[in-house]
């Protein structure tokens, strides 16, 4: 019985975490993310120059907007964050804790990298399960 409650514990943990891969760097942030929530295409490409396009939809038939700026990152006690210089948010997904003065203009975003079962993601909402999650590591564009 005991070994049998040892393997069960020893395989919940490793489910656990697999996503739980210690240290995340600056190369694992340069790639495609999708917002997993919201309706409409919500897209951030981070690019190997520290550069950044972040291209949404406000309703289907929209056209898409489009901002280009710059990102930077860094590592505090094994917490790596990103932030983004003026980043325009897409309205397309519920932030309570924002004013829609703050969503439409451009600010500041400085957000935790995350990493879930081997996925890189940045969470959009602290109040709910909403995140971009990383969908390739290369860029569409140069």
């Amino acid at each position: 019985m005991r070994i049998l409650q040892r393997i069960i514990f020893t395989i919940i943990g490793s489910v656990f975490c697999m996503g739980c891969q210690a240290k995340i760097d600056r190369a694992d942030l340069v790639g495609v993310y999708r917002a997993d929530s919201g309706t409409y295409p919500d897209v951030i490409d981070v690019r190997d120059n520290g550069s950044y396009m972040h291209s949404y939809h406000l309703n289907p038939q929209g056209v898409e907007i489009s901002t280009t700026n710059k990102w930077t990152c860094e590592t505090n006690d094994g917490v790596m964050r990103i932030t983004f210089e003026k980043f325009v948010w897409g309205v397309d997904f519920v932030q309570p804790n924002l004013s829609k003065a703050k969503r439409e203009g451009p600010s500041f975003w400085d957000v935790e990298v995350e990493r879930s079962f081997g996925k890189v993601r940045l969470r959009i909402n602290s109040d709910v399960r909403q995140f971009y999650v990383k969908v390739s590591n290369v860029s569409p564009t140069p």
